[in-house]
């Protein structure tokens, strides 16, 4: 859940806010989320210290998203 991601990264640095995007159908997330930080600091700490966290058993894979891009340019990248 949002409030779930939220908690952990804002345990190590200052989080703004999560945006979780939704399928389509809206059944549910599409399996990723952005996390917006207050400054470009409190965003590379976050980085490091969550590139080897696990929740609920799975590796999360946290990258730097690419500024302009949008979840769907993203995704369409992904599966080509």
């Amino acid at each position: 859940t949002k409030k779930e991601i939220y908690d952990l990264a804002n345990t190590y640095a200052k989080l703004k806010a999560v945006r979780m995007p939704e399928k389509a159908d809206r059944s549910g997330h599409r399996g990723f989320c952005f996390l917006d930080f207050n400054t470009r600091q409190e965003a590379t700490t976050a980085l490091t210290r969550l590139a080897d966290v696990h929740l609920y058993d799975r590796h999360l894979v946290v990258q730097p998203a690419d500024v302009g891009r949008n979840a769907d340019s993203m995704v369409q990248k992904e599966t080509e």
